[in-house]
């Protein structure tokens, strides 16, 4: 911290080095740059050095016993004293003379005080020595990261650390769908404590319901008006799966001309559910819990009121639903 940096310093021979005594540096000194372009620039020499002198640009400025070096060094690099030096009356053309560095006036507290002072400022700088670097390594990390994303490394290499991970997770997207509507009839029965208790169409509107009203807002399906509202193919494509892996069947209701599901495989349901998302189950449930008690005709009646753009096409439109 604010100290001397001697790697590339100029060479003088000894013989015209044995014949500058004023300008011989001392350890403990505190040097002052009074000229040029980096003028105010502040150091201290805080190490035993041999046989060096300054030149013109500089200014040795020797503490008294009661005032520490590296103390003085942070005050006269401290903002105040820095806007003193640089906006002096003619420091831009001649510089801060030894006359102004002379008249500088330094607040000399107890040495304990100072001490202190030296170490919270030696910590402080520390640490932000440590964030630049942090700052730095992670803009070095980030732009190697965005270089390899470009040319396709990173994807290539994270795709191939992650495979299991990748094919699990695309898996159970598309396994969702169905998950969600064997939610949605789970719920049902639960409420109505039978495995009968779900005709197509009331699934139809409690999958729209869920995407519109629901807590993942996930779109799984994608409806359109139709003859009885809200309609999506997505969920006779769930439906067909749900059924290809034994837990629901579908049955025609021949007195009522309805389509049904029931539940066929508690255990093999159990395990299926055991993979949906907390949202989605959440959804289910919500969403039956809200309109399960709606008998067929009350369900597409609110549906069509709640959400109009839906009903255009139906065939119950002018009709008393």
């Amino acid at each position: 911290m604010l100290s001397l940096d001697l790697d590339d310093c100029a060479h003088i021979p000894m013989k015209t080095f044995s014949n500058m005594f004023r300008i011989r540096v001392l350890p403990g000194d505190v040097l002052l740059n009074i000229t040029g372009a980096s003028i105010g620039r502040v150091a201290w020499v805080d190490r035993e050095i041999n046989d060096a002198v300054v030149n013109q640009h500089i200014c040795i400025i020797r503490p008294t016993d009661d005032l520490l070096p590296a103390y003085l060094a942070i005050t006269l690099s401290s903002p105040w004293y820095q806007h003193v030096i640089l906006n002096a009356p003619g420091s831009a053309q001649t510089g801060f003379n030894h006359s102004r560095v002379r008249a500088l006036e330094i607040l000399v507290p107890p040495e304990s005080i100072q001490l202190e002072f030296v170490r919270r400022v030696k910590a402080i700088r520390l640490t932000q020595e440590k964030y630049k670097k942090a700052h730095f390594e992670a803009n070095a990390t980030f732009d190697n990261l965005i270089n390899q994303a470009f040319t396709g490394e990173l994807t290539a290499a994270w795709e191939a650390a992650h495979a299991e991970e990748i094919a699990f997770r695309q898996n159970l997207h598309e396994q969702l769908p169905a998950l969600l509507l064997l939610a949605f009839i789970q719920a049902k029965a639960d409420q109505t404590m039978k495995l009968d208790a779900m005709l197509i169409t009331a699934l139809m509107k409690y999958a729209f319901l869920a995407q519109m009203e629901g807590e993942s807002r996930q779109r799984l399906f994608h409806f359109v008006p139709y003859h009885y509202g809200p309609f999506s193919k997505e969920v006779y494509d769930g439906l067909e799966e749900l059924q290809r892996r034994g837990v629901v069947t579908i049955e025609e209701s021949p007195d009522e001309g309805k389509t049904r599901i029931l539940l066929a495989d508690p255990a093999a349901i159990v395990r299926l559910l055991a993979d949906l998302p907390a949202d989605l189950r959440r959804d289910a449930e919500t969403i039956v819990e809200r309109y399960g008690a709606l008998d067929h005709n009350e369900l597409l009646k609110m549906v069509y009121e709640k959400y109009p753009a839906y009903a255009r096409k139906s065939l119950l439109r002018k009709k008393k639903v």
